[in-house]
């Protein structure tokens, strides 16, 4: 059995009727990311690529990570706290569910 993504309801900017987005691309537009897969190069560009577009539209709101991830390569774990560190002038509140030794606590 294959199981959809969610959807969930909201009226879009200059639309009177209610629209059915996914449930992720609404928490992303809400400043709330995930990442529940192994941290590799892709996944760890993506995720830097998305922090830095939501800090350029607005860095006065904290954005909140939740991570939930197995282990993965340290050096995407540490670029994404380098790219953090340098270019992100909000607050970035990260929210672990992980277990020690896995890169996404080197962040």
């Amino acid at each position: 059995m294959t199981v959809s993504v969610p959807k969930v309801p909201v009226i879009l900017p200059g639309e009177e009727e209610t629209s059915w987005v996914d449930l992720k691309d609404q928490l992303n537009c809400n400043r709330i990311l995930f990442l529940c897969q192994e941290l590799d190069t892709e996944i760890s560009n993506d995720l830097m690529g998305l922090m830095l577009y939501l800090g350029m539209e607005d860095y006065t709101q904290d954005l909140y990570l939740f991570l939930n991830s197995p282990v993965g390569k340290i050096l995407n774990g540490m670029a994404i706290h380098i790219e953090k560190a340098k270019h992100l002038r909000f607050n970035l509140i990260f929210l672990w569910l992980v277990l020690i030794g896995t890169s996404p606590l080197c962040i």
